[in-house]
Formats: structure tokens, C-alpha cells, sequence
């Protein structure tokens, strides 16, 4: 896919976040669409679209009312902190471990994005997290025919 097809469904998955999400949340949580999108197309072998639709997606939450310029930071900081640990740890992967990362990943951009000691918000983060890796999920069962049965892992240097 070319870059501005990845920039204009990014803004599109921003979009919807903001916007018709918020209408069906499951306990206060939603799921985190840009990150989950850009783990799975890392996961993929597609790394540049990766890292393009987080940055994107991140700017297009920034400008669709989140916190300026953290939700980039944060997204960014996940999906860079995920491709090292992949290369470095993973020769190869399976499903599981896709959505091990978007639990955690989720996990760790709700901490930034809204840093809170109150059990209840401890608590939203991890319905959160477990809804963003349901629809993590669900995209694998949709998209597997496209990259095979199972996920690819970038192979070690």
C-alpha cells in the first residue's frame, strides 16, 4: 500500500475512534485502533507502514482532540519499542504473541496518556487493554488469508 493510502486510512481509524467508538464502549474502555494496526502490520514484515500509520494515527488523534503531540509520542515510543523487541527476542511468532503485545502496548499507552493511582482507572486500563486485543484479534481472522496462516516475525540480524 503507498503512503498516502496509509495516511488516509489512518485519518479514517482516527476518525472512528473519536467518533463512533465512544457510542459503544464496554465498561468506560475502548480499544486503541491505531496501535493495533500498526502492531499488526509490523507483524506483517510491514514495518515502514507500520511506524507510518502510528505516526499518522497519532497525529490525526492529536488533532481530533486528545492531548497534543503525546498520543504520537507515546504511539511511537510502543511501536519502536515493539520492533526491537521482535527482532531481538522473536524469530517467529504466532498469534498469541501479537496480542500479548497489544495488551501491553494498550497498557502502556493508557499509563502515559492518563497516569492515575485510582484502582478504577487501573481497572479501565486493563478493559481497555483486553478490548484492544479482541479487536486485534478480529483483524488476524479478517486479514489472515491475506498474509497467511500465521503472523511473520522480522527475521534476526
Amino acid at each position: 500500500m503507498n503512503t498516502f493510502k496509509t495516511i488516509l486510512f489512518a485519518y479514517l481509524i482516527a476518525l472512528v475512534s473519536v467518533t463512533i467508538l465512544p457510542k459503544f464502549p464496554i465498561y468506560n474502555a475502548l480499544p486503541n485502533l491505531i496501535l493495533v494496526i500498526s502492531l499488526y502490520l509490523i507483524f506483517q514484515n510491514e514495518i515502514r507502514e507500520g511506524v507510518i500509520w502510528g505516526v499518522a494515527g497519532g497525529i490525526f488523534l492529536n488533532f481530533l482532540g486528545f492531548k497534543m503531540l503525546s498520543n504520537t509520542i507515546i504511539t511511537v515510543a510502543v511501536i519502536l519499542l515493539t520492533i526491537f523487541l521482535v527482532r531481538k527476542f522473536f524469530e517467529t511468532s504466532n498469534v498469541y504473541i501479537f496480542l500479548a503485545f497489544c495488551f501491553i502496548g494498550t497498557i502502556i499507552c493508557s499509563i502515559f496518556l492518563q497516569p492515575s493511582v485510582n484502582i478504577l482507572v487501573i481497572a479501565g486500563y486493563l478493559l481497555s487493554s483486553l478490548y484492544s486485543a479482541l479487536v486485534g484479534f478480529l483483524i488476524y481472522l479478517i486479514y489472515r488469508k491475506k498474509y497467511s496462516q500465521r503472523l511473520n516475525i522480522i527475521p534476526m540480524e
